[in-house]
């Protein structure tokens, strides 16, 4: 039996279902149906985190390659300028 007095240290034996005990039978099968809810959202959670990550690296990828398009442009036009300066007039 769960007794609620005891410290939570002393109720880690029992089991984390010990407060279930004396529930009738439709609010027990509640609380099993919102638990696999919760690991379905937890498992969901996960996934779209993992895909966040992904998301996230090839955005971080992507914006790399842009600066290294605008870099190699900004080179490329400095020395046209330079170039161009060269020339007599």
């Amino acid at each position: 039996m769960c007794q609620l007095e005891l410290p939570l240290s002393d109720m880690a034996f029992m089991g984390e279902d010990c407060w279930k005990a004396g529930l009738n039978p439709h609010q027990l099968a509640k609380i099993a149906t919102i638990e696999k809810q919760r690991d379905v959202f937890k498992n969901e959670l996960s996934k779209k985190a993992m895909n966040y990550d992904i998301l996230q690296q090839n955005l971080d990828k992507e914006k790399r390659k842009v600066r290294i398009a605008l870099y190699l442009c900004l080179v490329k036009s400095n020395l046209k300028i330079g170039k161009n300066a060269e020339l007599p007039l």
